[in-house]
């Protein structure tokens, strides 16, 4: 045997053995046995209970404060309709929060992670507290690590924790506003009026879908602000009328504030509207009593207030985007 074959065989035998002296190691070395283990235990079968949140930043601020007074979400600071589905995401988010691993026991290091006490002034991250369930149902959320899990610590624990899934907060209150002001496909609407600037009405009527008619600036009507009190130009306001054949109306007034434009919305309900045409919108038409409660959720939301949309939507929404005659339009 030369002597190069032999030094190989042995650096070969060393490696080996060294190998299997650290895996018997691993057996040995302690586990996190909270891996897999609910961050708020007991929390995911109690979130139809939750009342109230409050998002609190530095210095003990109130950032945020979502409140279900009468089973609809609000935006407390802002007085008005919070996006349920926004609200919700995070509470399932929450029910769903696993311990990955655990991230220090040190107080002096939850800074390092974001999940210091939010006391304090230059603290990073922010506090969760839930209202209206059993428990310590508050969660100071920390720094991201990845895309999929954060760094958070129920709040008087002394342990930080890596959880999954990431907790994404939002910490201005118009982030959490519900923007549609109303949704209604085209398929639905059976005819329109329309009198921008104080001009003649213009009529559109359609007696079933295969008539063609103009109808999509209702579909995902959105908001850019809304304000309880503006005051538009002195000039002519726009009208509009909207009705499907479900029995939904929708009635609009539009004022320009400068190159702002400016929509109130009133909803109700017509039955005759929808025993005239029983079949009108199709299969997937809303029935009677899904219009009734549209019509009373919208009026709820969006009475006593003016909404901001961009120009070309109001222009559409008017009919000053384009000419809308119908088939069966009178002019």
């Amino acid at each position: 045997m030369t002597g190069r074959r032999f030094m190989a065989l042995l650096v070969g035998a060393l490696a080996v053995i060294t190998f299997a002296f650290w895996l018997s190691t691993q057996r040995y070395l302690p586990r996190d046995r909270s891996f897999g283990t609910p961050v708020l235990d007991a929390f995911e079968p109690t979130i139809d209970d939750v009342r109230g949140i409050r998002i609190v930043g530095a210095g003990n601020v109130t950032l945020v404060t979502l409140e279900r007074p009468e089973g609809r979400w609000r935006v407390v600071e802002r007085d008005y309709a919070a996006d349920s589905r926004r609200v919700r995401a995070l509470l399932s988010a929450l029910g769903e929060l696993q311990v990955l691993s655990r991230a220090t026991q040190e107080a002096a290091q939850f800074a390092r992670f974001g999940v210091e006490d939010v006391a304090a002034a230059g603290a990073a991250g922010v506090r969760i507290e839930l209202r209206g369930v059993d428990g310590p149902r508050a969660l100071v959320v920390g720094r991201a690590a990845d895309a999929a899990s954060s760094y958070v610590r129920v709040q008087g624990a002394d342990v930080a924790v890596l959880a999954t899934p990431r907790i994404d907060v939002a910490r201005e209150p118009d982030a959490w506003l519900a923007r549609t002001i109303v949704d209604v496909a085209a398929a639905r609407v059976q005819s329109f009026e329309l009198a921008p600037d104080g001009a003649a009405p213009r009529r559109a009527e359609r007696l079933s879908r295969a008539d063609e008619l103009p109808a999509t600036a209702l579909a995902v009507l959105e908001f850019e602000a809304v304000a309880r009190d503006v005051e538009p130009d002195s000039g002519p306001s726009s009208h509009a009328t909207y009705r499907t054949f479900d029995g939904l109306v929708l009635r609009f007034t539009g004022r320009a504030d400068g190159d702002r434009r400016w929509l109130r919305v009133e909803a109700a309900e017509d039955p005759a509207l929808a025993e005239r045409f029983p079949a009108g919108a199709g299969d997937d038409a809303p029935g009677v009593e899904q219009v009734h409660a549209e019509a009373e959720r919208i009026a709820a939301t969006t009475r006593g207030w003016w909404y901001r949309v961009g120009p070309d939507r109001y222009d559409r929404l008017f009919g000053t985007l384009a000419s809308p005659p119908g088939p069966r339009g009178t002019p």
